[in-house]
């Protein structure tokens, strides 16, 4: 076990060797009076995928479409009952309760299609496909691991060993990029290490460093795994029971998750290879969706209770639900018409035939 720990550390400080020869490289690439910004725009044109060290086997384009469809049938419920209470209540209803629930039918349907993409979209969004260790071009998957990657734990002091031996991995790095892949996003970010205070700083109340943390943005609630006195998911969900068997490294990606490291850099983009169903539209605003704007307080609040594949799934079958409930709402209505004729005290039942089937109803 110490020669396994001891043979990461040594070709980890080869990749920390590499990763700031990299560094210095790009700036050198830049004049001396450019911006920031070029720096990092030249630094992600050279950086490549190194090592994909998670990978999602969760197949989200089908759950959303078996959502959509339940959503899809729950709306036509929906109309139907509409519509049969329309039908129930047009001899005796005053004619602004009837043309309310005209309205009710016309725009139920509408707003159902409107809306549940958008909801769809949004309860998809912590999920996390895929996540790429970048690097610069040459460096091999192996130049992160001492040893082959595993692709299961495998138990007991050798798993202890592995996931400690990828922690030390992780702290002789200052500096590394990943790109996070989720539903509808491509994230490329900077982590680093947390600025430090000295003693009496600490000792006066003065934070550290109040950016947000890794293991903060893909923290698990307490009554999930999670750290406890945590409630919610931070707003990326990577869970390694659901990664695929072929993903590489699960010490690796365990590290990653329990990382202090905090997040320098960020730049968001659409994916435009996912479904339709997935896909942001163009006019949304990529400002909501940075996770630059949490910091150290707020990253473990800003996810939802659910995890986002049972979020998505228990949103069909409330849709579903509630479409059967309007259904049988309506037909109860249309099944009853002399109880209704009671409920309107301002009109009797023979006004109410009159005003339905003409003047000379019953002589």
């Amino acid at each position: 076990m110490r020669r396994l720990h001891a043979l990461r550390l040594v070709r980890a400080e080869s990749a920390c060797l590499q990763w700031r020869s990299h560094a210095a490289a790009a700036s050198s690439a830049v004049s001396s009076n450019s911006a920031s910004s070029q720096v990092r725009a030249e630094h992600e044109l050279r950086s490549v995928r190194t090592a994909c060290i998670y990978q999602s086997s969760v197949n989200f384009e089908k759950l959303v479409d078996a959502s959509s469809q339940k959503c899809l049938f729950g709306c036509a419920l929906g109309v139907a009952g509409f519509a049969n209470a329309v039908a129930a209540l047009l001899p005796v209803a005053p004619t602004p309760v009837v043309a309310l629930l005209v309205a009710g039918m016309v725009s139920y349907p509408g707003i159902s299609m409107w809306m549940t993409p958008v909801w769809l979209r949004k309860l998809a969004a912590p999920q996390v496909e895929e996540i790429w260790i970048l690097g610069p071009e040459g460096m091999k998957a192996g130049n992160l691991s001492g040893t082959p990657p595993v692709k299961a734990p495998p138990g007991g002091a050798e798993a202890d060993a592995q996931l400690k031996a990828s922690c030390s991995l992780l702290t002789t790095i200052p500096e590394m990029e990943l790109e996070i892949v989720s539903v509808s996003l491509s994230r490329r970010v900077v982590l680093q290490e947390p600025e430090k205070l000295h003693t009496f700083l600490r000792a006066a109340g003065c934070v550290a460093d109040s950016r947000a943390r890794f293991c903060d943005l893909c923290a698990l609630p307490s009554w999930d795994g999670g750290s406890a006195r945590i409630v919610r998911r931070g707003p990326l969900h990577v869970d390694p029971a659901e990664g695929a068997e072929d993903a590489a490294d699960w010490a690796l990606l365990e590290a990653l998750l329990r990382s202090r490291k905090v997040l320098a850099e960020e730049s968001v983009r659409r994916r435009a290879e996912v479904a339709s169903s997935l896909r942001l539209p163009e006019t949304s605003d990529l400002a909501g969706h940075r996770l630059g704007a949490l910091d150290v307080q707020t990253a473990t609040t800003a996810g939802q209770a659910e995890r986002p594949a049972q979020a998505i799934a228990s949103f069909g079958i409330r849709a579903l639900l509630g479409g059967s409930l309007l259904f049988a709402a309506g037909s109860a209505c249309l099944a009853s018409p002399d109880q209704l004729r009671g409920l309107f005290a301002g009109q009797s039942d023979e006004e109410g035939a009159e005003l339905y089937y003409g003047p000379h109803y019953g002589r």
